[in-house]
């Protein structure tokens, strides 16, 4: 059953981010994940929670989401 990870990335240093987002796509796929969103215009309906950027990936299962994770 696919997994859903959601990210709220604060970018304290652009270039690095850039380099970090070429390095880690590899990554992502290796696991079966793909990005769903990244970033972009949003809008919180209801709560207090107020995500700087959003990342959503769709991944296999869970234990691709932990593998994922748990990638040196």
């Amino acid at each position: 059953m696919p997994a859903y990870l959601i990210v709220n990335v604060d970018v304290h240093n652009p270039e690095k981010y850039e380099t970090y987002k070429k390095g880690v796509t590899p990554i992502v796929e290796r696991h079966g994940g793909e990005y769903l969103v990244r970033g972009g215009d949003h809008e919180v309906i209801e709560g207090d929670w107020d995500p700087v950027r959003l990342v959503l990936f769709r991944f296999p299962d869970r234990a691709a989401i932990r593998a994922f994770i748990d990638d040196a």
